[in-house]
């Protein structure tokens, strides 16, 4: 019901953005803008052991107000596969967006500047100069970095691509894995190469207010003995209040209300959902971050669910420093289960559910020097966990520990209490980047503000990295090793080396190649076995860009050789993989483009040999001036004629208007498996999509 009557209110909220308040008016100083994306998916099957039903719809809603330039923004997720038996997957947040915020106080401040208001006075001018160009700074290194996340992006879709393409498991569920991998992927490219254009608008905007800016500047400094420099007008002084409240409000490196992911430490806090608050400034040296609310739902054991007690997190941590520069923090963080959040008598053993208690304080110190080309930095965190609440108390009595900290913490036979730590050394020079560190968490350090975190392990690493001509020549080294067993409480203690070289060619009007090799190898020694896991692999690459006409061509190649030797004791496992991989887009001067790819590997384990051959083509084609854009494509796998995929896909998108459109995407998977025709399968997939913009 709440999922319908969101995508009611899609028509309302259009109405309101462009009659109530004027969207048109780019100078009123109230603007609302945002988006909304419907997605609907249908299949005639569901992966085998997958959670994720064969139908399903979601809606996001993404809204943010500007008053005054200052935005505040919402978001709205709610789909189908809510269930009451597990945690909530729908979300509702409300959070001032940082960064549009900056490009508002920079465009503004740019604006007024090269405009007569601007001309108040010279210190004015030199103020407003400055913050724009640190404004200006702040956008630049911002657009750097999602550049790296670009990248970064398409290296993780094209993978994701290359393993559904590949795929030919006989498990549906592996290939239901794969394609989500595949979809989550795609959605993230696609936001961080919207987001990348978006800012590097703003960033050429802001350069060319900028150079007017230092220009009026200059003027006026050789006008600074006239007194015929222009006043502020009432307008004007309005506009210095309403920059006042927004710098106020640019202190706030996050203030966000609802479900939040506050992320804060690999020791304390990173990642998980809390349905509550954060909030994080920095104005001057001080520093401030709180975050409190509801990281677990509780549930009742029932036989599709996984029982929860309600649990609740606290987390404060303030200092002196700028984060990205030298500071000091001390952190506190605390999060308990509810014990009369469920019915007292569940059978927990059986269950093997009880409710837990966490505290953990924390300390993280950063030196920098030299404008941040060199950097000292550490964290370390003391945990105090409690896996049952009810296990009976300590006794006290003689003891030298005040009552009042026994009262807070409220110990007991189930407590245990360790600690951990990193240390990190980074030096960054215009071609040189040396990084490296030593980590170290405790075999009973236990943080439920990052369950994910792997205890008992002592790591260290390095890392190197070298570029020269321009950045046209890239060297890179890293270095890893970790072990386990600490404490020497396991019956073996298993070690990990691993390191790898990567040397990389881009010349300018020529083909690019690069090259790596990265061993790794894991050996676990105990009294009863002796294991040993060797893995060798060797990637190489090269591709070119390049014209024949008017057509564009790209071509790369990809080969990959993977050599692993598996020792048990006596016994002695080798396998062996060379993948080749081929692909080749063609783009033509009329809207139509075409990618041919190819993937080859012949693998050989325990004296077994392997075939796997992959094929895809797919073309492209945008008409209605790229109102009507059009995908089709087909994929066909053998793996050593025994198993068969053959699979087809159309992908529609049309432009509806400025504000909105609607895309339609169709797959058919033919699955063949000779030798176990059981496990065979046809596959039909369609997916929905309508967007609007405002």
């Amino acid at each position: 019901m709440k999922l319908f009557l969101s995508i009611a209110l899609i028509p309302i909220i259009m109405i309101i953005s462009n009659v109530c308040i004027g969207q048109g008016n780019n100078s009123s100083p109230v603007q609302f803008h945002g988006s909304n994306k419907l997605f609907g998916e249908y299949s005639n099957m569901q992966g085998v052991g997958s959670e994720i039903p064969p139908s399903l719809i979601r809606d996001d809603l993404q809204m943010t107000l500007t008053i005054y330039g200052i935005p505040i923004s919402s978001s709205f997720f709610i789909t189908s596969e809510q269930r009451d038996f597990r945690q909530s997957i729908n979300n509702f947040r409300i959070y001032l967006d940082v960064q549009a915020l900056l490009k508002n106080k920079a465009l503004s401040l740019a604006g007024n500047l090269i405009g007569p208001s601007g001309m108040k006075d010279l210190k004015t001018l030199e103020s407003s100069t400055n913050e724009i160009e640190n404004s200006k700074n702040i956008l630049n290194a911002s657009v750097l970095d999602n550049l790296k996340n670009l990248d970064a992006a398409k290296l993780e879709n094209n993978k994701a691509k290359e393993d559904l393409q590949n795929s030919s498991s006989t498990n549906p569920q592996e290939i239901e894995k794969a394609r989500v991998a595949y979809d989550k992927s795609k959605a993230r490219l696609d936001s961080i190469i919207a987001w990348y254009e978006e800012a590097k608008t703003k960033l050429a905007e802001i350069e060319a207010k900028f150079e007017k800016a230092k220009a009026i500047l200059a003027n006026a400094k050789s006008l600074a003995e006239s007194p015929y420099l222009l006043k502020s007008g009432e307008e004007k002084a309005k506009g210095m209040v309403m920059s006042k409240f927004g710098r106020f409000l640019s202190i706030f490196t996050t203030l966000e209300i609802g479900k939040c992911r506050p992320n804060y430490s690999e020791l304390t806090l990173q990642g998980i959902a809390v349905s509550g608050v954060n909030i994080e400034m920095n104005p001057g040296l001080f520093y401030a971050a709180f975050s409190m609310g509801k990281v677990k739902r509780p549930i009742e054991p029932l036989a599709n669910s996984t029982a929860a007690y309600k649990q609740d997190l606290l987390f404060v941590k303030i200092g002196v420093g700028k984060k990205t520069s030298s500071h000091f923090y001390l952190t506190y963080m605390r999060v308990l289960d509810k014990e009369n959040s469920l019915p007292s008598d569940l059978k927990n053993d059986s269950l093997n559910l009880y409710p837990k208690a966490n505290h953990i304080l924390g300390t993280e110190l950063k030196l920098s020097f030299f404008k941040n080309k060199f950097t000292l930095e550490g964290e370390a965190a003391v945990s105090l966990f409690t896996r049952d609440s009810r296990s009976p108390g300590l006794e006290w009595e003689n003891s030298q520990v005040p009552s009042w900290l026994n009262n807070y913490f409220k110990p007991n036979a189930s407590t245990s209490a360790d600690f951990s730590y990193i240390a990190k050394i980074g030096l960054k020079l215009r071609t040189t980047m040396i990084s490296g560190g030593i980590k170290m968490i405790g075999a009973g350090y236990n943080t439920l503000g990052n369950p994910n975190l792997i205890n008992d392990r002592m790591t260290y690493d390095g890392r190197i990295d070298q570029t020269f001509a321009k950045n046209q020549v890239n060297f890179s080294v890293f270095y890893r090793q970790s072990r386990d067993n600490l404490v020497h409480w396991k019956a073996g203690t298993t070690t990990t080396v691993s390191y790898g070289i990567t040397a990389g060619l881009r010349l300018r009007k020529a083909p690019y190649f690069m090259v790596s090799y990265m061993p790794n190898f894991q050996k676990t020694n105990n009294d009863s076995l002796n294991l040993e896991n060797s893995i060798y692999m060797v990637t190489a690459s090269t591709g070119y860009f390049y014209k024949i006409g008017k057509v564009n061509l790209n071509t790369g190649f990809n080969f990959c050789r993977q050599y692993s030797r598996i020792i048990r004791d006596t016994s002695t496992d080798l396998s062996l993989t060379n993948s080749y991989t081929f692909n080749q887009d063609l783009n033509f001067a009329i809207p139509l483009s075409f990618t041919i790819g190819a993937n080859y590997s012949q693998s050989t384990f325990s004296k077994k040999n392997q075939d796997i051959l992959s094929l895809t083509l797919s073309g492209n084609y945008r008409a209605f001036k790229d109102k009507w854009e059009n995908s089709l494509g087909v994929m066909y796998s053998d793996q050593s004629h025994e198993q068969t995929k053959l699979g087809y896909f159309l992908n529609s998108t049309v432009r509806i208007s400025k504000i909105a459109d609607i895309g339609i995407q169709v797959e058919k998977n033919t699955f063949r498996n000779d030798p176990q025709c059981t496990k065979s399968y046809d596959e039909f997939i369609a997916k929905f999509t309508f967007g609007i913009r405002w």
